[in-house]
């Protein structure tokens, strides 16, 4: 399923020239990756871009950028590729869903690996980003909304994703059914213990070296073009 890209407008470059940034990949985000979207939900873009290597050789540090255009009703965050790779292999969950978002607006065929392949870098190191963000919401919204706040379904999306990871390694963005704060404590005991007992998921990802080698043969790339 293609998204609709709304980005076009928005510029996020970090301090240099537009040419010193080519866009990678780009995929859609939030609410509307998880097909619980309403007319009012914002549009939120993830990206990954490529920093000219002959800059960061002399020692400019690309950083992530962060977009809000409220006209637009676009939120767009974007990272530099080599960033990208070490917060794939850390387990970063917003980089796994980034990446794998089944709202595709653009990718650039040199890599298509990151989506086709995602096994070099699914371990159960996810569980930390997952779980450590699941953990750390529960505590914010019961400070700042108590025990009602309807932010609970939001949670128990990201639960549901680690289970069917847990269970047979895919990656699933299903809309998820009305949440109450005891079920999703109750769920989130359930599915942690199942998580780190999956004998699917490896402890650590499968593919590092075969990551750091496409990120070197783009850099490569990069500099013969420039």
């Amino acid at each position: 399923m293609m998204s609709v890209d709304r980005t076009e407008n928005m510029k996020i470059v970090p301090k240099h020239t537009e040419l010193d940034r080519r866009v990678l990949l780009r995929t859609e985000v939030g609410s509307h990756m998880w097909r619980m979207a309403t007319p009012q939900s914002d549009h939120d873009f993830f990206e990954i871009f490529l920093f000219q290597t002959k800059h960061i050789l002399i020692g400019c540090q690309p950083k992530s950028v962060c977009k809000h255009n409220p006209e637009l009703g676009v939120d767009l965050a974007a990272h530099e590729f080599g960033e990208a790779i070490h917060q794939l292999i850390k387990g970063n969950i917003n980089f796994i869903t980034g990446v794998n978002s089944p709202l595709l607006t653009f990718i650039r065929p040199d890599v298509e690996l990151l989506r086709r392949s995602p096994e070099l870098y699914l371990s159960k190191r996810i569980g930390d980003s997952l779980f450590g963000m699941v953990d750390g919401n529960i505590g914010k919204y019961m400070r700042i909304e108590g025990k009602d706040t309807p932010r609970w379904t939001k949670l128990m999306r990201y639960l549901r994703f680690a289970e069917h990871l847990a269970t047979d390694l895919s990656l699933r963005f299903e809309p998820c059914e009305k949440t109450w704060y005891d079920q999703l404590i109750e769920e989130r005991k359930r599915i942690r213990e199942l998580f780190y007992k999956s004998t699917v998921l490896p402890d650590n990802p499968s593919g590092e070296l075969a990551l750091w080698e496409l990120l070197l043969q783009v850099r490569i790339h990069d500099l013969e073009e420039t």
